[in-house]
Formats: structure tokens, sequence, C-alpha cells
């Protein structure tokens, strides 16, 4: 009994020892932590109270292949990981991340649903198959390129401002509720078409070389704030739908020499739309924006005038010049006035 009684005093101060560090096998993720002032000595284990309160740890290109203890930063925010081979990133159970960098880590697998107040993930150059974004409605920046991505699920109220997913399997993206999105990359996918008409606020869209890309529509109103714009190697794209083709032929030249810009469905070539290129058919219109009805103010009657929706679809036929427009829904139309063989298109604003 009493060498039993010594034995139980002797292993306390070594079960109290255990319970205050944490194992870390690592020797590169170690030195990382003594550099960083939480540990001191090369010996596979930190006391847990040195790390557990730490809310950003930088342990990028460090050669660490086992992140062993990294499940004990109980506190972290923010991380950046990349370029450390370890396949999979141990979080505690309570950290929530606003900022996930792992970048070239050969992860298969990031499950995101604890960091619901995730903002940034950089996740590219690793071997994920699938993206679930569902739990991440605040995310605004994500990169996710170089992976064999063919599934990316957002969560509704997620609007991203910068977004590329460069060389991956995706074969459709639907980017309508993206309406801050000023940053596109998609090139190197398996895209069949690309609609960006609600991303008001683009300045850049990089989509090249996705072959099977069929139909871009870029009319956003706001096409002069793009100051980069790729879509070459795109073989199967006759056309995109912008919102002013002579100005995209003339400062958007990235784009294969049988793709053409045109403005509505239905053309084939670039008409010069609310350009005024021959007299006998020069008319304006007002008002504009039209609430009820427009009208034409020409140099001589019409010999007829159709209105078009944005889609190309034909909506009104007359050759009056006072219009009714009541019953057409909001929104952008064209309205193409023929006279003496002649016609001209111009644009206008149904509120």
């Amino acid at each position: 009994m009493k060498y039993l009684f010594t034995s139980i005093i002797c292993l306390i101060p070594f079960a109290i020892l255990s319970a205050q560090t944490t194992y870390v096998p690592d020797n590169n993720f170690e030195q990382v932590l003594i550099d960083l002032g939480l540990d001191d000595v090369l010996d596979d284990y930190v006391l847990t109270s040195n790390i557990s309160g730490v809310t950003l740890l930088d342990i990028s290109n460090k050669n660490i292949l086992d992140p062993t203890g990294l499940e004990e930063f109980s506190s972290l925010t923010h991380i950046n990981i990349d370029g450390n081979p370890v396949g999979s990133i141990p979080f505690h159970p309570n950290v929530n991340l606003t900022d996930l960098i792992c970048q070239y880590t050969q992860l298969t697998d990031l499950d995101l649903s604890p960091h619901t107040n995730l903002r940034t993930l950089f996740c590219a150059g690793n071997n994920l198959t699938s993206l679930d974004l569902s739990q991440n409605p605040d995310l605004l920046d994500l990169i996710c390129g170089q992976n064999q991505l063919s599934e990316i699920i957002f969560n509704p109220q997620i609007n991203l401002y910068e977004f590329n997913c460069t060389n991956n399997n995706l074969t459709s993206l639907d980017m309508s509720q993206h309406v801050s999105l000023r940053y596109l990359g998609c090139s190197l996918n398996q895209l069949t078409e690309l609609d960006l008409s609600n991303n008001i606020n683009l300045l850049q869209v990089r989509a090249h070389t996705n072959p099977p890309l069929e139909m871009v529509d870029i009319r956003n109103d706001n096409n002069n704030q793009i100051n980069q714009f790729l879509l070459y190697n795109n073989p199967n794209l006759p056309y995109i739908y912008v919102d002013d083709c002579v100005y995209s032929t003339t400062n958007w030249t990235d784009i294969d020499p049988t793709t053409i810009f045109v403005e509505m469905e239905g053309q084939t070539e670039c008409e010069m739309i609310g350009v005024e290129d021959n007299i006998a058919v020069s008319f304006n219109l007002y008002p504009n924006p039209a609430k009820n009805s427009i009208n034409i103010q020409a140099t001589e009657a019409p010999e007829l005038v159709q209105i078009y929706s944005i889609q190309g679809i034909l909506v009104k036929e007359t050759s009056e010049l006072n219009i009714d427009v009541s019953n057409l829904a909001p929104g952008l139309y064209f309205i193409k006035v023929y006279s003496r063989g002649n016609s001209i298109t111009k644009k206008f604003m149904k509120n």
C-alpha cells in the first residue's frame, strides 16, 4: 500500500505537466513558435497557456509537414499557413476564423462550416474538388484557383469583392448576387456561359481559355470602368454582349479574332447603336427615361418603329411618333426606327 501511494504521488506532477502542455512533434513548427516567442526550447512541447490566446498566426513557408498542436490555438481569428504541405489543418472547435490563407498546402478537403465570420479565404494550389461556402455569409475575398473544383456553393448573402477561380473544372458560375464584385478571374475552366450583367462595379475580367464558352453578357451599364478584359482562347464564343460595341471594340482587344462585340441579340456585327449614320433616319427620343409614353422627333415620319427588350425580343411594333409604353416592364429597351430603307437603333429606359 505504501508503494502504491508513493507511485501515485510521483505521477501527479507529470499529469499536471501534461495537462499544461501541447504536443508539437514537427520541429519546424516548434521552431516557428520559438521564433515568435511562444516557446523556448525544441522539445516537442509548448505551454498551452502561451498559445491559447494567440489570435493571429503566420507560419507560412516554413516546411511544416505535421501541424499537430495547432488544434490548441483556441483563439485564432487569422492564420497564414501558406506553402506548408500539411494535407489537413486541425482547428480548435471554438475557432471562428475571419481570415484563412492556406494556399499550396496539399489540402483535399476544407470544412469551413465553423467559420461563420470568414471574410478572406485564399486556398489556391490545393487538391480541392468542391468548396462549400454556405455557412460563410460575410466572405469578401475568395482566391481558389489551381484546384480541381467542379462546384462552389455560395451562401445567398455572399457579395464578393474579389473572386479568382482560375484553373479549375468549373462548368457554370452564377455571379448575379455579387453586385460589389470588382475583380473576376475565371480563366482555364470549362464554362459554357458567363452572365455579368448584374455586376455593376466590375473593374477587371479575366475569363480566357474556356473552350466550351458560347455566351458572355457584360451589359452592366458600366463597361467604361473596366480596365482589363481578357477573353481570348475561347474558340466557340461568337459574340460578347456589351453596353457599347464601338467602345469595347476599341478598348478591349484581348479577344479572339472570330469573336464580335454586339449590343443586343440578333446582331451579327457591331452596329453603332445611337450613332446617326444616315440623315434620313435622324431622330431624338423624349422623355428618356420614359414612364407612360415615349416620343420620336424625326426629320420625317418613320415607316416602322420596333421596340426590343434587352434580350432581343420584339415587344412592340408601330409607325406612330407617340408610343404608349405603359404596359412595358421597367428596364432597358432598344427602339429601332426605319425610314427610306435605312434604320437606326437607340436605347431608352422605361421607369
